[in-house]
């Protein structure tokens, strides 16, 4: 559809109709509209209606699904209206077969009625031909071109140079675009201080993506009730998020996880959708992800600080994008790249991730972690130690550290749990003392506690 706007009505003058030379050859049965003839230009004007405006059912009930203009990103969005809302667009337009005309085209046989319910399905071969789908397609044509001054901004300014993570993280791109029915499970994380250009990257991807793509400040609207906002996107970007809230972190699991999500709209109930949508948050604090230990959902990248307030690189940048037609050339580089052995379900490991996951982890963990740190450097471990001593060492952690008391019984059971984890066994040494922890060397302890978190010691301890 290329007319991109929408009047106030869809109505047009009789007199604007040219009336055709010959015989008109539509078919006598859309001559009419609940059982009153209609004329050529009657006909002409409804079928102009369709251009914007289908009969569907959503939730069980019956609504108009309306491309309208949106005065935010001057794109065409869909929105859903009951029947009799539908009619009052229409209630000052000359009248169709003595009707409202709102009316005429719901009652007149060649209106597009959509019976089967409401999608969102890129593979639009996969829609049924009753069901309404909300994919609109890209905003752009593709056009061959250098794209030389994206992909350095994904490589040396977001990814800092690391090879493998940018060429994650643009093959996930490209996935998006060449399989956009097939969902990722892996979600981006760019984590930095301010003016590195976090927003900056998806501006292109904007342009290509159209209704598509969404950009929100914060994660409220991702986790609030009315959830429709990601109904139909390929491409949410969240800014300034915190994700270190279990019930925050449980929904966006979900959301990066699961095949469906609800649509649930005011005054419509929830209708289950297909999930087609992929995540980029960005945020500057420190802390941003409440990473499990067995977590893979997110590709975290730290961009490189240096770029920060660069303003030449980002003048480049937008000159390529705004005089340089560089989101038509993205979308040409992006379809044509190759990503035969890209994994959609399994990022490279980054420190970032590590970081994140570290900062979760419990209080016993985190004094753990830092006890072997040392141990691997300063400090070595003994052969040996009582169980008590051990927790010892973990209550004056955790006053120094978490400004936390925690009972001599609570943190042996603490210590000996995780001890446990690590099959680290106690053994009586001398049959008349006590039973002691045996300790391994500092790096196979390192390497059974970095094995709890998933990863081998050399990702999770910076010192080996």
């Amino acid at each position: 559809m290329s007319d991109k706007t929408t009047p106030k009505s869809r109505a047009v003058e009789a007199k604007d109709i040219k009336q055709p030379e010959c015989e008109p050859q539509t078919p006598q049965h859309l001559m009419q509209a609940g059982g009153k003839k209609l004329s050529l230009a009657e006909v002409e004007r409804l079928k102009e209606f369709n251009q914007y405006y289908t009969h569907t059912v959503l939730s069980g009930k019956h609504f108009i699904a309306l491309k309208r203009y949106s005065a935010v990103n001057g794109k065409l969005v869909i929105t859903f209206d009951p029947l009799p809302q539908f009619k009052n667009y229409f209630l000052a337009d000359p009248e169709v077969a003595g009707m409202n005309p709102g009316k005429a085209w719901l009652c007149w046989p060649g209106k597009n009625f959509m019976p089967g319910g409401v999608t969102f399905q890129p593979n639009v071969e996969a829609c049924p031909k009753d069901v309404f789908n909300m994919w609109q397609g890209f905003d752009v044509t593709a056009e061959e071109g250098d794209v030389g001054t994206f992909t350095h901004h994904v490589r040396q300014v977001l990814c800092g140079g690391d090879e493998e993570v940018s060429r994650y993280f643009i093959q996930w791109l490209a996935h998006m675009l060449q399989k956009p029915d097939v969902r990722p499970s892996v979600a981006i994380l760019l984590k930095s201080v301010e003016g590195t250009g976090k927003g900056t990257m998806v501006r292109p991807l904007a342009e290509i993506l159209g209704p598509h793509f969404v950009q929100l400040n914060g994660d409220s609207l991702l986790t609030g009730r009315f959830n429709s906002i990601v109904a139909n996107r390929l491409l949410v970007f969240a800014d300034e998020v915190q994700l270190t809230d279990q019930k925050v972190a449980d929904t966006l699991k979900a959301m990066i996880s699961e095949p469906t999500v609800s649509m649930e709209r005011k005054n419509i109930d929830a209708e289950p959708m297909p999930n087609f949508a992929r995540f980029i948050f960005a945020s500057n604090h420190d802390h941003v992800l409440l990473a499990g230990q067995r977590e893979r959902r997110y590709l975290v990248i730290e961009p490189d600080a240096k770029y920060a307030q660069n303003q030449a690189h980002f003048n480049q940048f937008y000159s390529w994008l705004n005089q340089g037609g560089g989101a038509s050339k993205l979308l040409h580089y992006l379809l044509h790249l190759d990503i035969n052995d890209f994994n959609p379900h399994k990022a490279p490991v980054t420190r970032g991730l590590i970081a994140e996951k570290l900062q979760s982890m419990k209080p016993v963990q985190q004094w753990c972690y830092e006890w072997l740190e040392k141990a691997a450097t300063v400090d070595p471990l003994p052969a040996r130690i009582d169980g008590k001593d051990l927790a010892g060492k973990y209550r004056d952690w955790a006053k120094l550290n978490m400004h936390m008391d925690i009972l001599q019984r609570a943190a042996e059971t603490e210590v000996g749990n995780l001890m446990k984890a690590m099959q680290i066994s106690k053994k009586r040494p001398d049959p008349k003392g006590p039973r002691l922890y045996q300790l391994a060397e500092a790096k196979e302890m390192c390497k059974r506690f970095a094995g709890i978190l998933g990863h081998s010691e050399d990702e999770v301890f910076s010192e080996l």
